[in-house]
């Protein structure tokens, strides 16, 4: 609901387009607590990501036992919880990956030009945590959230870019 331009029934692509709270709220009701802090879990947000690097923060978010309609409400468009950048593209990058959950890793090749030698760093998957028909669905909606939606300024010719458009608060105390 707002009072300019209405979005009226929304899919749920249409959500996505229109970032619209209220369809994400009803989205997070009909799933639940319990089933919310599962994908949390599975695409790791409730967990440090690992990654090769130092000084990486824990992500903050209410205990799941604690966690009341007001708090899922808000959860589910985003707010109220805390996470590291390279949370949201480790979890982001499960879509892409055809939802598959990798480590992130900062090195990806290490060359020794002197010798022209080449190791290659594989990635180290963690686990599945969509089935690929689901990835790909959700894929085409970020997609359209780009072309049709409110990320339209993320839209780069030549380049197939999704995206999910939102708002955030900032961190009471922070300047």
């Amino acid at each position: 609901w707002r009072s300019y331009n209405p979005h009226g029934y929304l899919s749920l692509r249409g959500a996505m387009e229109n970032s619209c709270n209220p369809a994400f709220i009803q989205v997070g009701q009909r799933i639940g607590v319990s089933r919310f802090y599962k994908y949390l879990r599975a695409f790791g947000l409730l967990e440090k990501t690992n990654i090769d690097i130092l000084g990486e923060s824990s992500p903050i978010f209410h205990g799941e036992k604690k966690t009341g309609p007001v708090e899922l409400a808000t959860m589910s468009f985003g707010e109220r919880f805390q996470i590291t950048p390279i949370q949201l593209i480790t979890a982001i990058s499960a879509i892409a990956n055809g939802g598959e959950l990798m480590k992130p890793q900062i090195v990806h090749k290490i060359e020794n030009v002197e010798i022209g030698s080449q190791e290659v760093l594989e990635g180290e998957k963690v686990r599945r945590v969509v089935s690929k028909d689901t990835s790909d669905k959700i894929l085409d909606m970020m997609r359209t959230t780009v072309t049709n939606g409110t990320g339209k300024a993320a839209n780069i010719p030549g380049y197939n870019v999704g995206g999910k458009s939102g708002t955030s608060e900032p961190v009471y105390g922070d300047p």
